[in-house]
């Protein structure tokens, strides 16, 4: 990895029973994170949490990073809640846990800290809708009921709405009536919460949608729709759409 720079340090206190409070120090500039990806797998083989990071962090860029191991004994200097990272994303592709979506084009910091992996972002884009900000937090130790939360403000395409949709909720009432949908075209202003229970595989998904412009076909109704000014809500449990004209 010839553009990267690593620099380390490690401390510890040297006793009789051996050693205590080891520090282990990572510094690094222009990291390459498939290739940290790739590397992490021979250097930390079988390990779940370097795995679960680099499912998430797919590819990018980071201009610097910190990663610090610390611990009272050499036996968890490598457990999770011993681990603090912060790090600075350009450019990166990010999968997004519990959902089959993906965003790209990523910016912004990364940090873990007690087990908590925390990505804010101040930029992306998820295909052609734009994400102003967004927070995900990932649950990489064992605290119960966190796998995974997150919330994203979107610009969005809404022609891309019944693919997405799709992605989040899989087979559904909501995306079998969107099947019914189609030409869609318009835009919005999103707010997407997603959050994962323990031990379930789909994340309960919260979604607001303001100043709707959208216009296109819906079989159940004749002709071309076309509606301005709609806001949207939906939750678990309820679906209210209000603010129709058009």
């Amino acid at each position: 990895y010839p553009e990267a720079q690593i620099s380390l340090h490690f401390s510890a206190d040297v006793q009789n029973t051996g050693f205590r409070n080891p520090d282990l120090r990572f510094e690094g500039t222009n990291i390459n994170i498939a290739q940290a990806g790739r590397m992490s797998a021979h250097v930390f083989a079988n390990n779940e949490i370097t795995t679960t990071i680099f499912n998430i962090l797919k590819s990018g860029f980071v201009p610097s990073v910190s990663v610090i191991f610390h611990s009272s004994s050499p036996e968890n200097l490598f457990h999770e809640k011993s681990l603090d990272l912060k790090g600075r994303l350009e450019n990166g592709s990010i999968n997004i846990p519990g959902t089959a979506l993906s965003a790209d084009h990523v910016y912004g910091n990364a940090e873990i800290s007690r087990g908590i992996l925390t990505i804010n972002t101040t930029g992306a884009s998820l295909k052609n809708s734009k994400l102003e900000n967004g927070r995900l937090a990932v649950n990489l130790s064992d605290y119960p009921d966190f796998p995974f939360n997150g919330s994203f403000f979107l610009h969005a395409d809404l022609s891309e709405l019944p693919e997405t949709l799709s992605r989040l909720f899989g087979e559904s009432l909501l995306t079998k009536e969107m099947s019914l949908v189609h030409d869609i075209r318009g835009k919005a202003e999103i707010r997407l919460d997603l959050r994962l229970k323990t031990g379930s595989d789909t994340p309960i998904v919260n979604i607001r949608a303001d100043r709707c412009k959208i216009s296109g076909n819906y079989e159940r109704i004749p002709g071309k729709i076309d509606l301005e000014n709609l806001s949207f809500t939906y939750s678990p449990d309820q679906i209210t759409i209000s603010g129709l004209t058009g």
